[in-house]
């Protein structure tokens, strides 16, 4: 029987560093200022200091960033806001995947509203706001470039130069992707639906005004802002942590010692630092990496001492991107931040960089996980408890999935074990005589034995495929519910997008009831049925 939710630990979910995390274990305590929780929340909102000045700043950048969008009351009622002294974010980020990409984009930006909301109904003396981070200045086009549906990869061709910042991209030629959307749907009205949001990549001229537009369709009745760190005022509050990082090798030295420590504690490291953890961009989007060559630096072809590269920096901090270590010293720099929430790759590569934070002088969040998802129905549940395998067991790999179904079904006829048995022992009193006689004669065996239990193998897989047969529609059934709940091998959040349950008006509302109303501080995998 399917549960309503599930523990990390219970589907083996995540990495070893992040179930750690979540159990709140001692060999975590020294990556982070404190755990995860709502006291500690409260608590950080009393601590944290941001000059009136940055949230005038802030506040400016977000209201030119978002004039364009038919924002509703509450986001702007949150922007409005950000300048008094104990509002404060709490922050997700994430690709500009097209059609927001795998589901947990959607989830991800749940929990940051969900939780603003539920700080906001019981705390007088705080406002909490929900910011989605858009990562613009991401250059790896083939990650963002495509969306899942219903199996199927849709993907949109765009001739953009290698290392062009994707937030820059042009919209031209999206034409062909979204007709290919449209495509996988049969229905007209469901088509109706789906260009509602579509159209976002339509009315926009690039790739990052778009994706605000679309994120903003879906989750601006719910207060969320939308922040874009390409821009040069925000670049401008950077300045001194961007001229630190090349003048001291901050992160390099910190992440560095971190490393070891997690190393020491089998821990695997997520994200590998360099000697200068800035790129430059360039006039046409290109994003090239700044390389550390003892006291100078070189980007691309053209070398700088330190000297010019700080004046740089100074004059115009808008050509400066920094890398995924360095980007979150960004991001709390520029906002009046308590809490980060991201997904498990994302919080690994945050729990390295605590004394980095200390290195610059900037406050450390707390580090939420987010929860996870699994869409169910009613046809999946049936199907799963008629096949009477959990969701641990359905990770199998699929070929072995099946085997297993036939074996508990025919196992008696299927299964060489007994067979292989007997050879074992065979081969253990003819071994005992060839080491009576000689080395030859020994390996001449162990080889000869070898082939036979090869060919047992052989039995047993062709055994295996005569019997498929006899269960064919079973197993199509037993391969549609693993492919529905993994697939391509993958958790269904990691792969499937939105728009494949988009004939339900209600799915990004009946998500949030459920998400809020089940929330509890540690995170955990929900089951809902849509």
């Amino acid at each position: 029987m399917i549960k309503p939710m599930y523990s990390f630990a219970e589907l083996e979910f995540s990495s070893p560093l992040i179930r750690d995390l979540i159990a709140e274990k001692s060999t975590i305590k020294p990556l982070v200022n404190h755990f995860f929780s709502e006291e500690n929340l409260i608590q950080a909102a009393k601590n944290r200091q941001f000059s009136q000045e940055a949230r005038i700043t802030l506040q400016n950048v977000l209201q030119r960033q978002n004039e364009t969008l038919n924002l509703s009351i509450e986001t702007k009622n949150n922007i409005d806001r950000i300048t008094d002294e104990n509002t404060f974010t709490v922050t997700t980020g994430h690709q500009l995947n097209l059609g927001t990409g795998p589901l947990y984009t959607i989830y991800k930006i749940l929990e940051v509203i969900n939780w603003a909301k539920k700080v906001n109904s019981q705390q007088e003396d705080i406002h909490m706001v929900p910011v989605f981070w858009m990562a613009t200045e991401d250059h790896d086009f083939d990650e963002i470039n495509h969306l899942h549906l219903f199996g199927n990869k849709v993907e949109w061709n765009h001739a953009n130069e290698k290392g062009s910042i994707v937030g820059r991209l042009e919209t031209k030629g999206m034409d062909a992707f979204v007709d290919e959307v449209f495509a996988k749907f049969g229905d007209e009205q469901l088509k109706g639906k789906v260009q509602q949001y579509l159209s976002a990549y339509q009315k926009a001229n690039t790739l990052g005004a778009s994706n605000r537009m679309l994120i903003n369709e879906f989750f601006g009745d719910y207060g969320l802002v939308i922040i874009d760190g390409d821009d040069q005022a925000l670049k401008k509050e950077a300045v001194s942590i961007f001229s630190t990082e090349v003048t001291s090798s901050v992160i390099l030295n910190a992440v560095n010692e971190t490393n070891e420590y997690l190393s020491q504690n089998d821990y695997h490291q997520q994200v590998f630092v360099r000697p200068c953890n800035l790129f430059y961009i360039q006039p046409n989007g290109v994003r090239d990496r700044i390389e550390r060559e003892e006291d100078d630096f070189t980007i691309g072809t053209k070398k700088l001492t330190e000297d010019e590269l700080l004046e740089e920096i100074k004059l115009a901090p808008e050509r400066f991107s920094p890398n995924a270590l360095l980007r979150p010293v960004y991001q709390e720099t520029v906002l009046p931040n308590l809490v980060y929430v991201g997904g498990g790759g994302e919080i690994a590569y945050w729990l390295q960089l605590k004394s980095s934070f200390e290195g610059f002088e900037v406050d450390f969040p707390l580090l939420k996980v987010r929860d996870s998802v699994l869409l169910m129905n009613e046809k999946l549940v049936d199907t799963m408890n008629e096949f009477g395998y959990s969701l641990m067991e359905l990770k199998m790999p699929l070929d072995d999935l099946l085997k297993d179904y036939m074996l508990k079904n025919q196992g008696d006829v299927l299964s060489l074990a007994s067979e292989k048995e007997d050879l074992v022992s065979l081969k253990e009193k003819l071994m005992a005589k060839a080491m009576s006689i000689d080395a030859n004669a020994e390996r001449f065996v162990e080889a000869e034995f070898q082939k036979m239990e090869n060919q047992l193998d052989k039995m047993e897989k062709k055994f295996m495929q005569a019997e498929k047969k006899n269960h064919e529609k079973s197993l199509k059934q037993l391969s549609r519910l693993k492919n529905s709940i993994y697939p391509n091998g993958g958790f269904q959040e990691r792969y499937d997008n939105i728009f494949m349950h988009i004939q339900n008006e209600t799915i990004i509302h009946d998500i949030q009831q459920h998400l809020f109303h089940q929330m509890i501080e540690q995170p955990v995998i929900h089951v809902i049925n849509v």
